[in-house]
């Protein structure tokens, strides 16, 4: 049976493709190139040590993320254990997904201990570089609901109403019209803040955030 082929496989194709197509060409124009010819040779074969070398650090970085994760979930370890395992694979292994991961679990874990700036710089490093994985939700809602804590609600206001024009936040807009509704009562716009729970409800009518915007409203209303 055929399998089926994954994106990194297909992406490993589409490279060793470009490869061919390179070898094809020096092949074809041999004389011409001269010299050139060893000189390309040697660079499709660093660009094949490279990849290997790419793809054993990444698997490299996996297993010690999962063993890391693994020393945490575990009950009766200690959590500095896990800590320092997390941090191990944030720092040696910083360029690679499993690096810039383990910093948003080291978010978690500063977090826990009080250590808010520590898991700001946690949570943004993670965010710089993977806006897009399944964690990316959460981690930009705590560090929202960080920014309320320090008062920084006039900045997150902007930086929200920002996010809902571009569409750039990893959280869905539903979610982010609520926190930025939450945020403008905080700061006592009250008004602003009916407006958007109103936007809320009507597009997003059956939506978990809407239900919570309609229990809000009568109180801001009658405020």
């Amino acid at each position: 049976m055929r399998q089926r082929l994954t994106r990194k496989d297909m992406k490993r194709d589409e490279v060793m493709e470009g490869l061919s197509r390179v070898v094809h060409f020096v092949q074809l124009h041999s004389r011409q190139l001269g010299v050139g010819l060893l000189a390309v040779l040697a660079l499709i074969a660093g660009f094949a040590l490279w990849q290997a070398i790419v793809a054993g650090r990444e698997a490299t970085a996996n297993e010690e993320l999962s063993a890391a994760l693994e020393a945490a979930a575990d009950p009766a370890a200690e959590l500095s254990a896990a800590k320092a395992a997390l941090a191990v694979v944030a720092e040696q292994f910083g360029g690679t997904r499993a690096g810039s991961i383990a910093h948003a679990y080291l978010g978690t874990i500063a977090a826990q201990a009080a250590d808010l700036a520590a898991a700001r710089q946690h949570w943004e490093r993670f965010l710089e570089r993977h806006h897009d994985h399944a964690l990316a939700a959460g981690v930009e809602r705590n560090l929202i609901s960080l920014d309320r804590a320090e008062g920084k609600s006039a900045e997150l206001a902007e930086r929200l109403r920002a996010v809902l024009a571009a569409g750039t936040s990893a959280l869905s807009e539903d979610s982010v019209l609520y926190e930025l509704g939450m945020t403008l009562e905080q700061l006592g716009q009250r008004e602003e803040a009916l407006e958007i729970y109103a936007r809320l409800v009507d597009e997003y009518p059956t939506s978990l955030y809407a239900g919570q915007a309609r229990e809000r409203t009568p109180a801001l209303e009658a405020s």
